[in-house]
């Protein structure tokens, strides 16, 4: 695979950076050279680097194993554009297909299947870059909530505090009397964060309550919710958000 001119010059900088380095030049040295002018964009990348070694640029003594880290970064970036483009063929209006162009519909469902026999789709094409991240396990338990049969006709979900601290609990792998477990407050402060426990104009149902237990309740509009996601990095959380009814 060529990776792209542009993926390929910003490679090619950062190796004569590092070669400025080790050589104790300054940061900018070299770099005024016009290294854009000089890459075929016909070439592989160790083709490339290999006529700025010949330039004298690029130390060739750390060329291999700085090639593949930051060729590794690059086709990384390039994955997750791809997925970045899964992800809008799911979620813009008419789910137009972002990687074929030639496909919309107006059903979320044609869409997957065309994801999944023209281009290879499956979910675990995305995983999560950290699933460790509180935020993340908090917007994925309210995500899964939202699916269950409660509230799959519903436009809002409720959930006590109590289960989101302890699904965050479990995900971590903590126990509550834990010394380094998050607090009971945790939850309420990713979604304070979040912005989605305001209280809207027409709400019925307070954002903030206690059930007869005394337990602190939340209620959550999914429309908040999606938006939410959509604000967040985690690409594979976008997807998973059915449209709200």
């Amino acid at each position: 695979m060529v990776i792209n001119k542009g993926l390929q010059i910003h490679i090619i900088k950062k190796m004569i950076k590092r070669t400025n380095k080790e050589r104790n030049y300054r940061d900018d040295d070299n770099l005024d050279f016009d290294v854009e002018a000089w890459v075929d964009q016909e070439l592989e990348l160790d083709e490339n680097i290999n006529e700025f070694v010949k330039m004298g640029l690029i130390d060739e003594k750390f060329t291999k194993k700085e090639e593949e880290y930051l060729k590794s970064e690059e086709i990384r970036i390039l994955k997750n554009e791809r997925k970045q483009k899964y992800i809008d063929s799911l979620t813009t209006p008419f789910y137009k297909c972002h990687l074929c162009k030639d496909f919309i519909t107006p059903v979320r469902e044609l869409m997957e299947d065309h994801l999944q026999e023209f281009h290879g789709f499956e979910e675990c094409d995305i995983p999560p870059e950290n699933p460790k991240d509180m935020t993340y396990i908090i917007l994925d338990e309210l995500i899964n909530l939202s699916q269950q049969e409660e509230f799959k006709d519903k436009n809002y979900i409720v959930v006590t505090n109590e289960f989101l601290w302890t699904q965050l609990l479990r995900r971590l792998g903590f126990e509550k009397e834990d010394k380094f477990a998050p607090s009971n407050q945790k939850p309420r402060q990713i979604l304070d964060k979040l912005g989605i426990l305001c209280k809207h104009k027409y709400q019925r149902i307070n954002s903030i309550g206690y059930d007869k237990n005394s337990k602190r309740l939340y209620c959550i509009y999914k429309i908040d919710l999606k938006r939410a996601v959509n604000e967040s990095d985690f690409l594979d959380l976008k997807y998973k958000f059915e449209d709200t009814p």
